[in-house]
């Protein structure tokens, strides 16, 4: 059992080493470089979305690329 117990101590002692390290490097990390990894995680699964809700900066993405916009160009002139 004693050999155990060392073996879960020193466990903990890196996991705890580990996290300062962690924490550490974040501290390095600038505000501005978190936020654009913030930001990334939240648009990460913006394909799934659809329309204005996707890309509310941009406009919504065209299904086909070369078809799509001569067949918007045909629509107008009509």
């Amino acid at each position: 059992m004693g050999s155990w117990d060392t073996s879960c101590q020193l466990r903990q002692r890196l996991r705890s080493s580990a996290e300062e390290k962690l924490s550490r490097l974040w501290r390095e990390v600038g505000e501005e470089q978190a936020r654009s990894w913030r930001r990334r995680l939240r648009r990460r699964h913006d394909h799934l979305r659809e329309g204005r809700e996707a890309r509310p900066d941009r406009r919504p993405r065209r299904a086909g690329k070369g078809r799509g916009r001569e067949w918007e160009r045909v629509e107008r002139r009509r």
